[in-house]
């Protein structure tokens, strides 16, 4: 829970220069930080950034298509989990493209994770889809 990563992150917070929030529709996601999201990653980007570190913001595909937008004024980086697209990269593409335009101009990074598999094909077309937008 991100209440219990404030408590852990001030014991070791000589040792951070990053810190990324992962919230997912999962049991280690609180229900009531899902319930709450857009409030909670708030709160966590002006701790994280209160402390002069870097927030990322890692949500799973359901909470990035509703919150990404909302919250990308708050974020430095955002890493968004494409892996359910891969072997479709038309899919692939037009999600791509849609979360970027949502988070365009305030992220300063934007990251998608490709899963690598067996079928090399598979990588090097996330990688071309990469390489299609302007790194700025």
């Amino acid at each position: 829970s991100w209440e219990q990563a404030e408590h852990d992150l001030e014991l070791i917070q000589e040792n951070i220069d990053f810190v990324m929030y992962n919230p997912e529709h999962w049991s280690n996601t609180p229900l009531t930080e899902q319930q709450n999201l857009e409030a909670v990653v708030i709160k966590a980007a002006d701790f994280t950034h209160a402390h002069g570190w870097q927030f990322a913001f890692v949500p799973d595909r359901q909470f990035a298509e509703q919150f990404l937008g909302r919250v990308a004024p708050y974020i430095d980086v955002t890493i968004l989990q494409g892996q359910r697209f891969q072997s479709d990269p038309r899919a692939f593409h037009t999600w791509i493209s849609e979360m970027i335009a949502v988070v365009r101009p305030p992220i300063l990074q934007f990251v998608s994770s490709c899963r690598w598999e067996r079928r090399a094909a598979l990588p090097k077309k996330c990688i071309t889809l990469f390489r299609q937008y302007p790194h700025k």
